[in-house]
């Protein structure tokens, strides 16, 4: 008789775990801890911050377009406060006008921004419902859902190590499927927390497939760590049909490197920018 008993108990015990759920509260609870234990510039005491990217491929591009005649030298200046919640980016060695085609290079680089001061995971999922799972070896998944339907991604799975460090992103929208896989390491600047130093990032579209590398490498200025460098590595495959009528694919292959430098860090170079801009 006891050890029916024992093998009830033992059933139930099981059954309640495998049916244990997680509130959308324990999900923003892993997303701080990952955040807490990941370091970003923009919480690293940084409330201001100038500094320009500069790109000998990016430059080759723009004179090979020849819609300004012949540059001798580009760079992107960004600008950003923390009190007054702006940023922005100049681009200076072009000639007067265009703003058309200004504006258009401003759009394509304003995301490296993020990459200088980190985008926190907290921020990437705000307004999504969020759904905790356990994984094997210790490891949790979040599934994020716009309820809304007025996002440009509808879903995203996130998935986290064991030491609750974030490693992968997928996410799903109408015009495809995105994927990036994160690599950190620790330096003695910061302080125990894990610094990005490769973002690797996949987005398939119907058959076409878009893959980029990001390895980003640091330097000191005054007491905090800042990107210095961005080399960029990107693949395009596309399928067309040859003259046969039979599908092929075509890639091609890009590499830019990025220098950062000229930081102006809490010098409230950025709310000057800004204030003198209103003017």
């Amino acid at each position: 008789m006891k050890t029916i008993w024992l093998q009830v108990f033992v059933c139930f015990f099981l059954f309640l775990s495998a049916e244990k759920t997680f509130s959308q509260e324990d999900a923003r609870d892993l997303i701080k801890i990952n955040d807490l234990r990941t370091y970003y510039l923009k919480d690293a005491g940084i409330t201001d911050i100038v500094f320009s990217v500069a790109s000998d491929q990016v430059l080759n591009i723009i004179n090979q377009s020849q819609i300004f005649g012949k540059i001798e030298w580009i760079k992107f200046r960004y600008y950003w406060s923390k009190t007054l919640d702006k940023k922005a980016v100049e681009i200076e060695g072009l000639p007067a006008g265009f703003l058309e085609q200004k504006n258009s290079y401003k759009s394509q680089m304003i995301g490296k921004l993020d990459l200088v001061l980190g985008q926190t995971l907290m921020d990437r999922l705000d307004g999504y419902k969020l759904i905790l799972q356990k994984e094997g070896k210790g490891e949790s998944k979040i599934v994020a859902l716009d309820s809304s339907g007025l996002k440009h991604v509808s879903e995203y799975h996130v998935y986290f190590t064991a030491k609750d460090i974030l490693r992968r992103i997928e996410a799903y929208s109408p015009s495809g499927h995105e994927i990036l896989l994160f690599n950190y390491n620790n330096f003695p600047w910061s302080k125990g927390k894990y610094v990005l130093t490769r973002l690797e990032y996949q987005n398939r579209v119907g058959e076409d497939l878009s893959e980029s590398v990001y390895d980003l490498m640091y330097g000191l200025e005054g007491s905090w760590g800042v990107l210095q460098s961005l080399s960029l590595k990107q693949t395009e495959t596309r399928m067309i049909l040859d003259p046969s009528g039979e599908k092929k694919a075509m890639e091609t292959h890009v590499e830019t490197k990025f220098i950062f430098h000229e930081y102006l860090v809490n010098k409230q170079a950025g709310r000057e920018y800004f204030i003198n801009k209103k003017r």
